[in-house]
């Protein structure tokens, strides 16, 4: 019995358990008090609970969670708020195949230089249903960082979160065959695969990818950076079948050696809003962005790849930005690639290899490349693909149809940036007020919002950035309104045009000083005969004509509201 000590909070009546260095395996009980101090003595105590808090320290750990909780009341294993947690297998510290996991295989592949090896089992192991793992830095693993599944059965409701995963051996992230409703959030997984220099020959071992999905249905990955891989970003595994289901959105992937994203035998999958890069950094060669492919000749019962929609991304100086291959005469079905924009591939913007291809689409993305070469090898001709609605620069290939498209510089805010590790920003890749690509975008449905969440109007703009010309763009509430931040009314393109003709434009603002995105009560134009036409900041008034701007003013019926000119 544990007495009558206090605990801290409860959560459905079970009180929440504490690790940390400074506690005892023997004489602690649990509490913020007298903590355990082992991860896997927290786990493994036998009292009803659903919290463990990890105290802020280093965890030299091999750890299983087989705990599991419920849909409501899911079992939490964190890192205390504002301390930071780190799991260390310390791989190679004592000694060149020393470290943790120290059970399992160990496998040195042939020809690796100092025979350098790795094990395939995980240094966090989870294994319960309804599991939230958050919060913690893992890193130096022999094997995987951090593995989801359980012995013969199914693995449902995990969440991992705010985790850092680094210097794996292996794999930084393994979701297992049987997996279902797996979350993985605002993560970080590098450097998976170390065991691997990245300039030894793809025969000596098979490539690791850093996030791999085996078979596993519903799984979302979303605001995760995955880079410095030696191997895949993200993975559905070549060796197992038709993962379905999965939605990869607002990730970072960067300079990873093999594909950022390669989909494999997969069926009913996402892939948007994310950015993927490669930076000037020699030590990665150039991966693809992302890679589509239904099967590889050594796994006979691989699957067609079907319904994948790959929408609002940004590839930037990627090996290929966006690769089809096609393999034994299997189908690639159902793929739509839409609203992309591919900046600066170091071979090809799209590369389509011959294959089999039905009812795939692509449409509405930006292509451009400085280097004039834009698409494809091998006489690929997009047989089986809808294509229409696209932009190139500086030409649209021969072998491409193309049906409503635009052939010149989409006119990116800065396109020619230095690709520094860590520091490329997507806003580069915004569209200027004068870029052709505006409201040029063929009707997609359920494409609602770009990269940047901004609605797409019911006239689209080509690539992942809809040019807003009727909301603020400001960066901060201050900011003034100029013509990076004008409605539709104001557009830098109709203001040269306006002014020549005796056009004048003004915004009604709450209070007598510079107009800003917080006071800004409407919009107008002042007609050469003193007429205006006025409409409200957030579209709750109707566009009406008004006789001059006093009347304009009386409409709001506010005694601080003054006009400012902005021409």
């Amino acid at each position: 019995m544990m007495g009558n000590r206090q605990f801290l909070p409860f959560i459905s009546g079970k009180p929440i358990f504490f690790v940390s260095p400074d506690g005892s395996d023997t004489n602690g009980d649990g509490t913020f008090e007298n903590p355990w101090k082992t991860i896997g003595k927290g786990l493994s105590n036998p009292y009803s609970w659903n919290t463990l808090y990890i105290r802020g320290g280093t965890y030299v750990e091999q750890i299983t969670i087989n705990r599991s909780g419920t849909a409501d009341a899911p079992i939490l294993v964190a890192a205390y708020p504002g301390e930071k947690v780190v799991i260390d297998g310390e791989a190679g510290v004592d000694g060149l195949n020393e470290g943790l996991p120290d059970y399992g295989e160990l496998i040195i592949p042939p020809g690796l230089r100092d025979e350098k090896g790795f094990r395939y089992t995980p240094l966090v192991w989870i294994k319960g249903n309804y599991v939230i793992f958050e919060g913690f830095d893992i890193k130096r693993s022999m094997g995987r960082g951090i593995q989801v599944s359980r012995d013969e059965a199914d693995t449902r409701g995990v969440t991992i979160r705010n985790c850092k995963i680094s210097a794996s051996r292996k794999n930084g992230m393994m979701i297992e065959q049987r997996c279902k409703e797996i979350i993985i959030e605002n993560c970080d997984i590098s450097r998976s695969g170390n065991f691997a220099p990245y300039d030894r020959s793809s025969s000596e071992l098979d490539w690791g990818g850093a996030c791999v999905v085996k078979g596993s249905d519903n799984v979302i990955i979303r605001g995760t950076s995955i880079h410095e891989n030696w191997g895949e970003g993200f993975i559905t595994d070549s060796q197992t079948n038709n993962s379905t289901n999965i939605r990869v959105s607002k990730c970072i992937f960067f300079d990873n050696m093999r594909p950022s994203i390669y989909l494999h035998a997969v069926t009913n999958i996402i892939v948007e809003k994310n950015l993927l890069y490669h930076s000037i950094n020699p030590e990665f060669p150039f991966g693809e962005g992302i890679a589509i492919t239904p099967s590889e000749p050594q796994y006979e019962d691989d699957v067609d790849i079907e319904n994948v929609t790959v929408a609002n991304n940004i590839f930037v100086g990627m090996g290929s930005n966006i690769a089809l291959y096609g393999q034994d005469g299997r189908m690639l079905r159902k793929i739509r690639v839409l609203f992309n924009t591919l900046v600066n591939a170091q071979n090809y913007g799209i590369m389509e290899s011959s294959s089999h291809y039905e009812a795939c689409e692509l449409k509405n993305n930006v292509v451009y490349q400085s280097n004039g070469e834009v698409l494809v090898n091998g006489g690929a001709d997009f047989r089986g693909w809808a294509v229409s609605g696209n932009a190139w620069y500086p030409e649209r290939p021969s072998s491409v149809p193309g049906d409503r498209d635009v052939i010149g510089n989409p006119q990116f805010e800065n396109p020619e940036a230095e690709l520094l590790r860590g520091q490329v920003n997507p806003a580069w890749y915004k569209i200027k007020a004068t870029s052709p690509v505006i409201d040029q975008a063929v009707t997609v449905p359920f494409i609602d919002r770009d990269f940047f969440d901004n609605i797409r109007d019911a006239q689209p703009d080509m690539g992942a950035h809809e040019f807003q010309k009727e909301t603020l763009t400001a960066d901060s509430p201050e900011a003034i309104i100029d013509d990076r931040s004008r409605p539709l009314f104001y557009d830098v393109a109709l203001a040269g045009t306006l002014s020549a003709g005796g056009f004048k434009r003004f915004a009604i603002v709450a209070d007598n000083v510079a107009a800003s995105a917080t006071n800004v009560l409407a919009f107008g134009i002042q007609f050469p005969d003193h007429q205006c036409l006025i409409y409200g900041r957030e579209q709750q008034i109707s566009p009406m004509v008004v006789e001059d701007v006093e009347r304009a003013l009386d409409e709001f019926k506010l005694g601080d509201a003054v006009v400012q000119w902005l021409d």
